[in-house]
Formats: structure tokens, C-alpha cells, sequence
């Protein structure tokens, strides 16, 4: 398993007993996704092709008091980079954001797909922190961390 599907599996988990828990993936296949799609459907929203949109459906359930956590590819970042800034940097809305596929993760796609700049865009965000886990361990203990201290931040 990799570290992102430890990271999800492991949020799952706490999801399953923390109904407050919102998983929104932006048209991204992973194995670990399909059981949210069968066990937590309530819970977890498909927003297709549509980075932009999640991110502000997401400041909006984090403005009602859910725990949200947005997955796509690092590389779009810079497609939705106004909406983490404006509805969720700046309007203090704590959601994560989960990049997967950095650097040269989804290089058979092309080079649209090999993402360096994603840290550079977020790391121009006040109050952001952000974490690169270097080890399963690491990932999967960033689920707690993200559940037990509400913030904004990015994970790729």
C-alpha cells in the first residue's frame, strides 16, 4: 500500500466513527476510495473534473463545522489556487488538501502531469502548513494530526 492509500485507509477509519468527516475527490481512482464510495457514502462526494468547485465546496462544509479533506492531483493545484487562497487561506476555512502524484508521480501523462511548483504556490499562503511524508508511518500518522488541530494545510 502506498502512502496514499495508507493515509485515506487511515482516515477512513476515523471517519467511520467521526460522522463530521468529509472526503471530496476530484475525478481520482485509488482502491482506497471505493470503500468510502460503499461504507460512507454520506460522506463522500465525487466532484469529478472540477477542482475549483471542490475547494469551495469545501471551505463551505468547513465553514459549517466539518472536517474536510480535498484529493487531487498535485499537478492542479495552480487550476484552484485562488479558491485555497480566497475561500480558505484567507477566509481562515480549515480544510486539507491532498496532492497526489508530485514530481515526476504521473510523468507517463506528460509534463502538465510532473508537478514542482505545487509547494511553491502553497507556500506563498499565509497560515498554510505543509507536509511531504517520507514514510508510511509518517503518512498515516498525519491523519490524527489533521483531525485533532483544524487548519489549513496541504499533504502531497
Amino acid at each position: 500500500m502506498d502512502q496514499r492509500d495508507i493515509f485515506i485507509s487511515t482516515l477512513f477509519d476515523r471517519a467511520k466513527i467521526d460522522d463530521e468527516i468529509y472526503f471530496l475527490s476530484v475525478d481520482m481512482g485509488a482502491p482506497s476510495l471505493d470503500i468510502w464510495r460503499d461504507e460512507l457514502p454520506d460522506q463522500f462526494i465525487a466532484m469529478g473534473i472540477s477542482e475549483q468547485n471542490a475547494i469551495n465546496v469545501a471551505a463551505g462544509l468547513s465553514a459549517s463545522g466539518k472536517k474536510v479533506y480535498v484529493y487531487f492531483m498535485a499537478c492542479w493545484v495552480a487550476r484552484c489556487f485562488e479558491q485555497i487562497r480566497f475561500s480558505c487561506a484567507m477566509a481562515k476555512n480549515p480544510i486539507t488538501i491532498l496532492g497526489s502524484g508530485p514530481g515526476l508521480g504521473y510523468s507517463p501523462a506528460g509534463p502538465a502531469h510532473s508537478p514542482v511548483e505545487d509547494l511553491a504556490y502553497m507556500r506563498s499562503l499565509a497560515g498554510i502548513e505543509i507536509y511531504s511524508p517520507a514514510c508510511d508511518q509518517i503518512a498515516g500518522g498525519l491523519v490524527d494530526l489533521t483531525i485533532n488541530g483544524l487548519k489549513l494545510r496541504y499533504i502531497r
